[in-house]
Order: C-alpha cells, then sequence, then structure tokens
C-alpha cells in the first residue's frame, strides 16, 4: 500500500516538472521571436516576407469577388469618390402678364440648353396659370433661375432641393462592371468548352447575366441622367376678375327663384331615397302591424276577464 502510495507521488512530481519545462520552452522561444534589435514589431518587421493571407472562409463576399475576378473592385473612388448629386428646383410666379412671361422662359430656357418636360395651361375660380416641368444640365440650373428671376421680378416661391446619391452611383457602377466582368469570364468558357452540358450550362448563365446587365444598365442610365440634368417645376398664375365672386350673394330676387328650384330638387331626391330603401319601409310596416295586432289582442282579453 505504501509503496502504491510512493508510486503515485512519484508520478504527479514528473508531471509537474515536465509541464514547467514546456512553459519554460514556450516563454523563451517567445523572447527569441520579439527580442531581435529589441523591435517590438513582430516577426515580419525585419524581413520582406508578408503574413499570410486570411483563410477564405473569413473573407467578404466582394472580397471574393475580388479575387476570383481578378480584379480591384474597391478602387480609389471609395476613398475619395467625386460627389454625385442630384438637384430639383421649385419656381413659383404672381404674373400680371402670365402669357409673356411663359415666354420670357422659353427663351432663358432654350438659351441654358433645357427643354420641357411637361406642360399645362389651366384655370381654376381664382387664377389661370401655366404648369411647367422643365429638365436643363445641373451646372445650368442656378444661372437659369437667377435669370428668370431677374426678368421676371414677381417670385412668391423658390425651393432648390439637393441629394447626394454618390453611394448609390459607385454602388450601381461597381455592381454594373462586375456583372460584366463575369460575362466576359463566362464567354471565355464558353470558347473552350467541349461538352454538350458545358456548352448548355454556360449559355444559360450567360443569357441570365445579359438580362441583368440590361435592367441594371437602364437604372444606372437613369441615375446618371438625373444627376447630370436637374429638373424644375415653374408655375405661373395671374389672379383672374372672379377671384372673390364666390363671397358675393346675389341680390334677393335672383335668389327667389333659386331657393324654390333648391327646394323642388331637395323634394325629388328625397322621394327618389325613400324609393331606394322601399324593402326597410316594408319591414317597418309589417312589424308595426303585428305589434298593432298583439297589443289589440291583450286588451281585449283583459276586457273578457273583467
Amino acid at each position: 500500500m505504501k509503496q502504491s502510495i510512493a508510486i503515485s507521488r512519484l508520478l504527479i512530481l514528473l508531471l509537474l516538472l515536465f509541464s514547467i519545462s514546456c512553459n519554460s520552452n514556450e516563454s523563451n522561444k517567445h523572447r527569441r521571436k520579439y527580442s531581435n534589435s529589441g523591435n517590438t514589431e513582430g516577426e515580419y518587421a525585419n524581413s520582406d516576407s508578408i503574413p499570410p493571407p486570411p483563410p477564405e472562409w473569413c473573407m467578404s463576399v466582394e472580397r471574393k469577388q475580388e479575387k476570383i475576378m481578378g480584379a480591384n473592385i474597391y478602387d480609389a473612388r471609395w476613398s475619395n469618390p467625386s460627389l454625385k448629386i442630384k438637384k430639383e428646383a421649385i419656381l413659383v410666379f404672381d404674373c400680371t402678364d402670365w402669357k409673356e412671361s411663359k415666354k420670357l422662359v422659353d427663351t432663358i430656357l432654350k438659351k441654358y440648353k433645357g427643354y420641357y418636360s411637361k406642360e399645362v395651361i389651366d384655370h381654376d375660380s381664382y387664377s389661370d396659370y401655366y404648369e411647367l416641368n422643365a429638365s436643363l444640365p445641373a451646372e445650368n440650373l442656378e444661372k437659369f433661375m437667377n435669370e428668370v428671376e431677374n426678368s421676371i421680378k414677381t417670385l412668391q416661391n423658390k425651393t432648390i432641393s439637393k441629394e447626394d446619391v454618390t453611394t448609390s452611383y459607385i454602388d450601381q457602377e461597381t455592381r454594373l462592371n462586375t456583372k460584366k466582368k463575369y460575362l466576359q469570364k463566362y464567354q471565355d468558357l464558353l470558347a473552350k468548352a467541349k461538352s454538350v452540358e458545358d456548352i448548355t450550362t454556360i449559355q444559360e448563365k450567360i443569357e441570365e447575366l445579359e438580362e441583368e446587365i440590361e435592367s441594371s444598365g437602364r437604372e444606372f442610365e437613369y441615375l446618371q441622367h438625373s444627376i447630370n440634368y436637374s429638373s424644375i417645376y415653374i408655375k405661373l398664375f395671374r389672379h383672374n376678375d372672379n377671384e372673390y365672386q364666390a363671397n358675393k350673394k346675389p341680390p334677393f330676387f335672383s335668389r327667389f327663384p333659386d331657393s324654390i328650384k333648391h327646394g323642388l330638387n331637395s323634394l325629388v331626391d328625397l322621394l327618389f331615397w325613400l324609393i331606394s330603401i322601399w324593402h326597410i319601409i316594408l319591414i317597418i310596416v309589417v312589424i308595426y302591424l303585428i305589434l298593432k295586432r298583439i297589443i289589440k289582442n291583450r286588451r281585449m282579453k283583459k276586457q273578457v276577464a273583467g
């Protein structure tokens, strides 16, 4: 028994000595690794080698695409992009001569290479007006607005809104370019394909990519146009002579026949309304007759009993 206890203690002592020896070796390795010339930058500081790349499982989707395509997707535009601004504006004028003002706007818009996307001429109880939707090069928007304002000089409202679409622009452009590179890759593979199955599979991928490129290309072109061309809404209105006519009451003798006519129309409307709910009226009449008969029978029974 004593011999077994002694053997167990000896084994435990040997294990402790082995553990201490391993820890000492590891510490010496770390000290040698970081003690070269007192440098604390790590083992790559004094050599031309670079750390190995991260494993593929920890790469982002975009980084994997970059590796596959052999292209630098995230180029310098991400770090220092040129701003892409979309501008919209509103101008409202109260014009004495609204038609002449429209001619002035036409001339100035043509001068700054703009065009109308919509023209509306209309009137209401208070005014006659033009509603104009125009587009012109973004760099000419402020010049156009200032010249129109100085020419008509009856400005009621002026609004300019600017939206930064740089992120959306770069995102759409990057996605479109990536799809084009994939398409080129598949086209190269199609030229090398030999089996019918491979050719069919690659052609399906190419058709799918071509549809996506066409759709993405239209969206990107629309975004480019909205950046390069600013849109502006212009309203030119003139108060007409009937502005306060709605608030004026006609004389008594002219109101009298109108009142009779209005009363007759109301009576006719009431008659047609009653006709339209004939089924409800019929139900009410039947319920009334039934209740009346019940009440009458109760009274007769009381008289007989009395």
